[in-house]
C-alpha cells in the first residue's frame, strides 16, 4: 500500500473542470466563469504545498464528461485497506464513484456499497478524527442520514452524526474540519443545536477552534491537515493566531477557481492513507421507531405533510406499508420506519405525527 509515515492523497487534474450546471449554492450565478488555465495553476499550487508539507500525490485520470471529477474527496470513504463506494445525490456526479472504484480497486482497496437507495458522498460527509477512534458524519443536504449506521459496520468505528442545517455548508467537510493534534476546527452557523453538544461534548475546549461567518465562507473549515500544517485557501489573521497557538502553521494557496463550484483544498483531495485507531469498533447512536398511521391520509396530503415533517424535524423515514382506503370516506393506513440522530428528536417527531390534524398516530415498536 502506502508508507505509513507518510501522508498521502488522491487528487485528479482540472483537465476538463467547469461549472456546467448548479447543484449547490456556490454554482449559482457562475455557470461558464471558470478558467482553465488559471485553475490549472491553482490545482499545481496545491499538489505542490501537500508534497513541501511532507505530503505524497497520486492522480486518477480525468473524465472529459465529469467536470467535477477534481473533487476526489467526494468519491469513498477510506479506512486502512476498506473503501466505502460513494452515491451521489445528484445524478451527475455519480459515474464519477465509478471510476474511482476501479482505481482504488486496482491499488489493492477492498471496496463495500451501499445498500441501493442510500446516498453518501465519501470524506466530504465522513471526516475521521486523528486522536480519537471516530468518524465525524455529515448529513442533511446529500448524505441520506441511515447511511451513517452503514459506515459504522463497514469501517468498523463509532460514527458521531451530526445534522448540516445551512444550505451554503452542504457537506461536513467545508464546516468542519479534524486536525492532527486532536484540535476540531468548525462553524457553529452549519450546525443545529443538538449537534453543536455533540462537538462541545467529545472536543474539550481547548481543542475547540470556532470560525467565524467570514473564514467559514473563504472555505477556511475546507481544510487539509498535513503534519503540523493545515493547508487552506484563506484565513483571517485572528483564526491564523488561533491555529498558531494550537501548534499549526497555515499555508494558504489561492483556490478562488475551484469555490465557483463550492469546493475548496479539502474537496481536492482524498486521504489514501487512513490508519485505524485502536481500540475501534462499530457504534452508531441512530434511533428508530415503527410508526403506524391512521386517518384520511389521501385528503388534504395529510401523509405527505406527516413525511414532509419527518425530514424538516432531521430525521428520516422508510415507508413500510400503505395501505389506502378504497372510498374518500375510508381511512388509510400507513406504516413508517422513522429513523433520527437522537432518542430524543425521535421522541418529538413521533409526538409531532401524532398532532397532525386528521391523524393517528401510534409508536409500535421502538429502539433505543
Amino acid at each position: 500500500m502506502y508508507p505509513l509515515h507518510q501522508p498521502t492523497f488522491l487528487m485528479c487534474p482540472p483537465t476538463h473542470f467547469s461549472v456546467q450546471y448548479a447543484i449547490n449554492p456556490w454554482m449559482k450565478g457562475n455557470l461558464g466563469r471558470t478558467d482553465k488555465q488559471l485553475a490549472t495553476e491553482q490545482w499545481h499550487a496545491l499538489a505542490h504545498a501537500l508534497k513541501e508539507c511532507g505530503g505524497a500525490v497520486e492522480t486518477i485520470d480525468p473524465d472529459p464528461t465529469l467536470p467535477d471529477m477534481v473533487f476526489t474527496a467526494n468519491v469513498a470513504a477510506i479506512v486502512g485497506e476498506l473503501a466505502i463506494q460513494s452515491h451521489f445525490t445528484h445524478a451527475e456526479r455519480r459515474v464519477e464513484a465509478t471510476h474511482a472504484a476501479r482505481w482504488l480497486s486496482g491499488r489493492g482497496f477492498k471496496l463495500a456499497q451501499l445498500p441501493e437507495g442510500l446516498d453518501l458522498e465519501g470524506t466530504g460527509d465522513l471526516l475521521r478524527d486523528f486522536k480519537l477512534p471516530l468518524t465525524w458524519a455529515g448529513y442533511g443536504y446529500r448524505t441520506s442520514l441511515e447511511a451513517h449506521r452503514i459506515a459504522a459496520e463497514a469501517l468498523q468505528y463509532e460514527i458521531l452524526t451530526l445534522r448540516l442545517v445551512n444550505p451554503r455548508f452542504y457537506h461536513l467537510d467545508v464546516c468542519l474540519a479534524p486536525l492532527t493534534h486532536g484540535h476540531v476546527m468548525y462553524y457553529p452557523g452549519a450546525f443545529d443545536a443538538a449537534s453543536l453538544e455533540a462537538i462541545e461534548s467529545r472536543v474539550k475546549p481547548s481543542h475547540r477552534i470556532v470560525v467565524g461567518e467570514d473564514d467559514a465562507l473563504n472555505f477556511a473549515c475546507n481544510a487539509i491537515p498535513c503534519g503540523d500544517a493545515v493547508i487552506l485557501h484563506r484565513a483571517s489573521d485572528r483564526l491564523k493566531a488561533h491555529l498558531a497557538e494550537a501548534g499549526y502553521r497555515v499555508v494558504e494557496v489561492d483556490l478562488s477557481q475551484f469555490m465557483l463550484a463550492g469546493g475548496s483544498a479539502r474537496c481536492l483531495v482524498l486521504p489514501l492513507l487512513e490508519p485505524r485507531l485502536t481500540p475501534s469498533s462499530a457504534k452508531c447512536h441512530l434511533k428508530e421507531a415503527h410508526v403506524r398511521l391512521e386517518g384520511h391520509l389521501l385528503d388534504f396530503s395529510v401523509l405527505a405533510r406527516a413525511l414532509d415533517l419527518v425530514t424538516t424535524q432531521g430525521c428520516s423515514f422508510d415507508v413500510e406499508e400503505f395501505k389506502p382506503g378504497r372510498r374518500s370516506r375510508d381511512i388509510s393506513v400507513a406504516r413508517l420506519r422513522v429513523i433520527a440522530p437522537s432518542e430524543q428528536l425521535l421522541a418529538e417527531t413521533t409526538a409531532a405525527l401524532g398532532a397532525l390534524a386528521e391523524l393517528q398516530a401510534r409508536v409500535e415498536v421502538g429502539s433505543v
